[in-house]
């Protein structure tokens, strides 16, 4: 074949492409390809199964731009700021789900209930030790266990033990059963282990984590008035809230957020007994 024709064919399927590129728009942002920054391919992808909104239309979610204290819609939207409509129901609390919670699908991170899964205070779980949970019985010098406490982010393993899932009138099944709706496409609501906890303390509290003299704690007076906003920490008597972490038969793990520091040290999280205590609860989800 002439090379001339060669190089004319070759110019002429560069040009298709290129408006090919110009017409194509990208699925998360609807800009061109050409335009989008990202070329079609942004680094945080939506959920991969579209819901239906208030108004009975297919919502994808975008987000592309996702930010610690966004608010969470009942469609699976979220906003910068608070709306009225859609539905809200839960606050961005962290953008680092688990690896188990990367397999199942929920990529993005984790959002906080708006408001107590129970009015006052309940029992934690059942009485029995549930041996799907792993007993975290920290000796208050090794400060080895007591990192990986903090660390652990399995609440939505601890919510789905076989004993958990048929007891009620517990904080399991007040977290279970929180009335806000969620997307199918997110993990529904379960009761947040240590280290999510600690991520609620840091991200939206934007308190340190401090292990010091075998104590678990942070500075209230940093951390409660910007839990505030959701309503946590507002009531001295009751802001101490369970976490779905065991320490043994007849212990399990809570976190106060009134409490001065001691001794220099702050000791906002400890076990206690489960069977004579009665604690608050509030849920998360993964998304």
């Amino acid at each position: 074949m002439n090379k001339k024709i060669l190089i004319t064919l070759s110019s002429m399927l560069a040009i298709c492409v290129a408006a090919q590129n110009i017409v194509k728009k990208c699925k998360e942002c609807g800009k061109p390809i050409a335009s989008c920054q990202y070329k079609g391919k942004h680094p945080t992808k939506p959920v991969s199964s579209p819901h239906l909104g208030n108004n009975g239309q297919t919502v994808h979610p975008d987000y592309s731009q996702l930010k610690i204290g966004d608010y969470f819609y009942s469609d699976g939207t979220v906003s910068r700021v608070k709306k009225n409509s859609p539905q809200p129901v839960g606050v961005v609390f962290s953008l680092n789900p688990s690896d188990n919670e990367k397999k199942r699908g929920w990529t993005h991170g984790y959002i906080m209930a708006l408001s107590d899964a129970k009015k006052g205070r309940c029992e934690w779980g059942p009485y029995k030790d549930v041996l799907e949970i792993p007993n975290v019985d920290v000796n208050y010098n090794d400060e080895a266990q007591q990192l990986v406490l903090i660390q652990d982010y399995s609440g939505y393993e601890y919510s789905r033990s076989s004993i958990v899932k048929s007891s009620n009138g517990n904080a399991y099944a007040y977290a279970r059963n929180y009335p806000q709706k969620l997307p199918g496409s997110t993990s529904g609501w379960f009761l947040p282990s240590v280290g999510q906890w600690c991520d609620i303390i840091k991200n939206i509290g934007r308190g340190k984590i401090v292990i010091k003299g075998g104590a678990i704690g942070f500075d209230c007076n940093i951390v409660l008035p910007n839990l505030a906003k959701y309503d946590l920490g507002t009531d001295e008597d009751y802001s101490s809230y369970w976490t779905s972490n065991e320490s043994t038969d007849i212990h399990a793990w809570m976190v106060v957020l009134h409490q001065q520091a001691n001794d220099g040290k702050y000791e906002n999280i400890y076990s206690i007994n489960k069977q004579t205590t009665r604690m608050r609860v509030r849920a998360i989800a993964a998304f």
